[in-house]
């Protein structure tokens, strides 16, 4: 007769979209400390995480050399946002100049 708490959090969350919403904050949180932690910089003097849709994250860069040393990594940094997340959200990242 009683449904326990977090499944109907869970069943809330999902029906008003919020449950996007919480994944596209913790994929950003999530690539902002890879990068830093990789490159060793603060990461919003030199990328700016822009959106997520679909699976594709979209990511700009303010020199050409950061955007190809991402593209150098890509692969690393859809498998390590995906594994801390447990699950598989990020299918692509998309560089910008």
């Amino acid at each position: 007769m009683f449904s326990d708490f977090k499944t109907l959090l869970s069943k809330s969350v999902k029906r008003s979209g919020a449950s996007s919403y919480v994944d596209e904050k913790s994929i950003f949180s999530v690539l902002t400390d890879s990068l830093a932690e990789i490159f060793d910089k603060k990461i919003e003097e030199n990328f700016k995480i822009l959106e997520f849709e679909s699976g594709v994250v979209s990511i700009a860069c303010l020199s050409e050399e950061d955007a190809q040393n991402i593209e150098n990594i890509k692969r690393l940094l859809i498998d390590k946002t995906n594994e801390k997340l447990d699950k598989a959200l990020v299918r692509e990242i998309d560089v910008l100049t």
